[in-house]
């Protein structure tokens, strides 16, 4: 899940920029235990997977997120204090919140898509409404559609009380989840009715003349 947004935004890098990313800041939450690290740390890697010439190890830049936009949002500006202004970065997030305070601190230092972007974990309304904003520095989210879980495990609880075998681990599937496919993963999602709303809205004229 984490190595499929840091691909994604190794290629945005490779499509925009060049393939020239010169830093990577990783929004984490230390305290959280072994499987967000994991996420984390796969997002970095998928970055860099990416990259014909991957950011150096010193200028991966590893901030305690709190998993709160404010946080995230200072120590974000804090961070961008000491990167060139001119320099291309790629934030990766923990979740939602975090992103939306990291784009927002991105933006208050005068960043555009032309040198920064953001990619995150949860595609939750609060995310979807983020990438939705003109010119958003929010590339996308992978969604983990949370709602699908139980599909998964009631049948393996149900074999469990049969005394049938269970996998030793159950996996759910995930997506990258970004503008252009929006209204595709996420059909039922406020954001993708925002959207259709507005390409309506924006067809409207056409049809009219």
């Amino acid at each position: 899940a984490g190595r499929m947004a840091g691909e994604a935004g190794g290629d945005y890098a490779n499509a925009n920029w060049g393939g020239k990313v010169d830093y990577i800041l990783v929004l984490e939450l230390p305290q959280s235990g072994p499987i967000p690290a994991a996420r984390m740390q796969g997002q970095v890697e998928g970055i860099q997977a990416k990259l014909a010439n991957p950011v150096p190890e010193e200028n991966i830049i590893r901030l305690d997120s709190k998993n709160t936009q404010d946080v995230a949002f200072k120590a974000v500006g804090d961070a961008l204090s000491k990167i060139p202004a001119d320099a291309n970065v790629i934030a990766v997030e923990i979740n939602d919140d975090t992103a939306q305070g990291t784009a927002a601190a991105l933006e208050a230092a005068g960043r555009t898509p032309a040198n920064s972007i953001v990619v995150g974990q949860g595609a939750v309304e609060s995310g979807l409404t983020e990438m939705l904003k003109p010119n958003s520095l929010y590339l996308g989210a992978t969604a983990y559609f949370p709602e699908l879980y139980g599909s998964k495990i009631i049948p393996a609880m149900i074999n469990l009380l049969e005394c049938k075998p269970v996998p030793p681990a159950i996996y759910v599937d995930h997506a990258f989840v970004t503008v252009a496919n929006m209204c595709e993963v996420l059909p039922d999602s406020k954001g993708c009715a925002a959207l259709m709303a507005a390409t309506e809205a924006t067809a409207e004229p056409t049809k009219s003349s």
